[in-house]
């Protein structure tokens, strides 16, 4: 668990169809994130990069809770955070609603 300033945000070259069961497709994200503190994990941490998903088009109702970042807005979260594989981190609750469990803005 971190708290974390985003940096810069990109797509990837990921696109799902049919995200985790819903229809319409998925576009992979890495976003970059300064950490200013961590709360639990390697204390040495400086920086990670998050991997989620946008979708293109509106979100259907009752569809998943994803979440985007505005580097230039400056705003500090709280992430609760696991590692992939491939270096990269993810969202605790899983990629369908990271928004609910595991990203949370810092209001000041």
């Amino acid at each position: 668990m971190v708290i974390a300033t985003p940096k810069a945000t990109r797509d990837t070259e990921e696109h799902l169809v049919n995200f985790l069961g819903y229809r319409g497709q998925a576009i992979g994200v890495e976003t970059q994130f300064a950490v200013s503190k961590v709360l639990k994990g390697d204390k040495r941490l400086k920086a990670v990069v998050l991997h989620h998903y946008r979708m293109p088009d509106l979100i259907p109702a009752n569809g998943p809770e994803l979440v985007t970042f505005d580097p230039a807005e400056k705003k500090r979260f709280r992430l609760y955070l696991i590692r992939e594989a491939d270096g990269r981190y993810a969202p605790t609750a899983g990629q369908l609603d990271p928004a609910f469990d595991s990203v949370r803005e810092i209001k000041q």
